[in-house]
């Protein structure tokens, strides 16, 4: 069923891990365990500060709210730990965030300068139909950046020898394309009545229905989206900070 692709983006997980991990590629001690002496590599102390919901309407302004930390999808938590691990090769200008228990199954490669700022190229995934009309595409776009800060010595916190703190910022936003607006405006009568929804029996009009609702809850609930701007929508997305 077509509105199966908007369950699958609409969780994000799927597409977050395309953009953040490589298939086939294991970093294993190459990375783990960097060999330059002038290396930043160690465990960095960094929590999870603020995450922002935010919407581009067509003729507004990007409209942003605060909502709840627990909000950030758990695969980019689970890279973000508390302290998170910094593969540095400052020789190469090369970083990797890891989580502290150094499985290398999703990370972030970033570009590393010797005073410690990361940065990297936005990530774009592939472009998917929105909905059930290939008119209009959807597109995945990551972001991120942060700053180490190395202390002048570490410390013990639980079971790390912790080299500092870590600020660090994920954005991601989805991009509308092609033409949207009778897919916009199917999904606002859509979320509106169920019956209003694909399928061709009730229960399938109902599962359309919650998953619409599901898709722009984080949206509607936080202000930054009416019900009846759906189809003004051009863009939308979070930030999430971290320090």
């Amino acid at each position: 069923m077509a509105v199966n692709t908007l369950v699958r983006h609409a969780a994000t997980t799927a597409a977050l891990i395309s953009l953040i991990s490589f298939p086939g590629c294991r970093l294993g001690n190459q990375v783990i365990q960097a060999q330059d002496p002038t290396s930043l590599s160690g465990f960095y102390k960094t929590e999870a500060q603020a995450m922002s919901i935010c919407a581009d309407l067509a003729g507004h302004e990007w409209r942003c709210a605060n909502a709840s930390t627990s909000m950030i999808p758990a695969v980019i938590q689970s890279i973000m730990t508390d302290p998170v691990y910094l593969s540095a090769n400052t020789a190469r200008a090369k970083a990797f965030l890891v989580p502290n228990s150094l499985d290398t199954s999703n990370y972030f490669e970033m570009t590393l300068t010797k005073t410690g700022d990361l940065t990297a190229p936005v990530s774009a995934g592939e472009p998917q139909t929105l909905w059930t009309d290939e008119a209009c595409q959807t597109q995945l776009q990551l972001s991120k950046a942060g700053r180490v800060r190395a202390s002048a010595s570490s410390s013990t916190e639980g079971n790390f020898k912790v080299s500092g703190s870590l600020n660090f910022s994920v954005v991601v936003v989805s991009a509308l394309s092609g033409e949207c607006g009778q897919t916009l405006a199917d999904l606002r009568a859509c979320y509106l009545d169920p019956t209003k929804c694909p399928g061709d029996t009730v229960q399938e009009q109902t599962e359309a229905h919650e998953s619409v609702r599901d898709y722009f809850a984080p949206y509607i609930t936080t202000g930054v989206l009416a019900v009846d701007e759906i189809p003004q929508l051009e863009a939308f997305g979070w930030e999430a900070t971290y320090r």
